[in-house]
């Protein structure tokens, strides 16, 4: 599949979520970074803990505390907390079938590493997270969104001869490959630069890991979001992205 050579990519994000019951759950997570790092440090040899050792994990569930990275301070990298598991690149780094190709060995490697994966229950999330440059002082928003991002949005209770110097909106819908939610809000890239942060997000009903079904649906969540990305942006927008 072609990538674009000018899209508005930040991140893209693959998890899984699961629910740890009791402390016995917690205490066997103890163990499960150093064995994941074991089984993937030639692949992520970079290893950081994104929390104080001595923190106690059950306050950080569902949050990852452990992060390793391909290159030292780049992507990709996979993040490990107590019920949840990530991978994470940018759009330098993302091309869809190397990327799928990651979450297998990471999805692969977890559950070879794991034995919690023949009773826990397992959600899959992709995410994408998108940035257009906007100024928002110059520039109407709310024109933006409709014209080019294909969402009707405005008010009509408050006038004034300025634009809008922020925005914040969401949309959740069930769909058949999953939760689906939208969300945009005013926001920076990491260069600093002001503008609009999309975030599309679906989430996928609990699966079973030690089957295909993981990945039958990581396909599928990646067509789904593929299309509604190009319904969203296209027209003039899209057509930016390709020149």
């Amino acid at each position: 599949m072609s990538k674009l050579p000018h899209a508005p990519l930040l991140e893209v994000i693959y998890e899984l979520r699961w629910t740890l019951s009791d402390m016995k759950d917690l205490g066997d997570f103890q163990y499960l970074h150093g064995d994941l790092y074991n089984a993937l440090k030639e692949s992520y040899p970079f290893r950081q803990n994104l929390v104080p050792i001595e923190f106690p994990p059950q306050m950080l569930v569902n949050n990852p505390i452990f992060r390793f990275r391909r290159v030292e301070n780049g992507y990709p990298l996979f993040q490990l907390g107590p019920g949840v598991l990530s991978l994470n690149t940018t759009d330098l780094k993302y091309h869809w079938e190397e990327y799928f190709n990651w979450c297998k060995e990471l999805t692969n490697s977890f559950i070879k590493i794991y034995p919690k994966t023949k009773e826990l229950t397992f959600k899959p999330n992709l995410i994408y997270i998108d940035f257009y440059k906007f100024d928002f002082i110059n520039d109407d928003i709310i024109k933006f969104l409709n014209k080019q991002l294909n969402i009707n949005f405005g008010q009509t209770f408050y006038k004034s001869d300025l634009y809008p110097n922020s925005i914040s909106g969401s949309f959740g819908y069930n769909t058949e490959t999953g939760n689906l939610e939208i969300s945009f809000n005013k926001g920076k890239d990491q260069s600093g630069n002001e503008g609009l942060v999309l975030k599309t997000q679906l989430n996928g009903d609990e699966v079973n890991l030690h089957t295909n079904a993981i990945y039958v649906w990581l396909d599928k969540a990646h067509e789904f979001c593929s299309n509604l990305f190009k319904d969203m942006t296209k027209g003039e927008l899209y057509n930016s992205f390709l020149n």
